[in-house]
């Protein structure tokens, strides 16, 4: 029995522009959500984003163009890359909140310049971090885990209900006090697997 393998074509390559804020091969669209057809939301669904994720790959992996022309195998290992970094800025909810500032003008560095963390939040950080510095046993770093995750979760609810209500400076703060939770939940985990 014959088997008929299905070929496709990439599409040409002036529908790609290379962004320099995101840092990655678009295709004219700049809108990440869009590319893995999913609503513009921080509070999405999870699950139907790696559904939309692993649809969007089946239709452009670079497998699939293997046997066409280097520029078309090109032209779809660029938008498997584009779609790959689409998923990894979506699915983690530090990252999402950031890009969803910037589709809305009010982007957040890294710094968090222009944003007000209360004096409160900066001192339980700082005092999390003296206690990782401490060098902690395991049991503390379960207990100092435990409670970063708690305080994520809060963080989380927190920035789904500023973004759903619009209210953009409130979510600024909210992003940036998540990046600073999320590098605290990572210095926990490198620390656990150390020992």
């Amino acid at each position: 029995m014959l088997r008929h393998r299905i070929v496709r074509r990439a599409p040409p390559l002036a529908q790609y522009i290379i962004s320099r804020s995101t840092r990655c091969v678009t295709s004219g669209s700049s809108d990440l959500f869009a590319l893995l057809k999913t609503e513009r939301l921080f509070d999405l669904d999870e699950q139907h984003l790696h559904r939309m994720y692993k649809k969007a790959m089946s239709a452009h992996h670079p497998d699939l163009f293997s046997r066409c022309s280097e520029l078309e195998q090109q032209h779809a290992a660029n938008r498997a890359a584009e779609v790959t970094n689409a998923y990894n800025v979506l699915k983690m909810p530090h990252t999402r909140a950031t890009y969803l500032l910037e589709l809305l003008g009010k982007p957040i560095t890294e710094e968090a310049e222009g944003v007000e963390l209360s004096s409160q939040f900066l001192l339980e950080v700082m005092e999390i971090r003296e206690e990782l510095e401490s060098c902690p046993s395991q049991e503390q770093l379960r207990l100092l885990g435990a409670r970063n995750d708690i305080r994520v979760a809060s963080v989380h609810a927190a920035l789904a209900r500023a973004f759903a209500a619009n209210e953009v400076d409130s979510a600024r703060t909210l992003t940036a006090q998540l990046q600073y939770l999320v590098r605290i939940g990572a210095e926990i985990n490198k620390q656990r697997d150390i020992e």
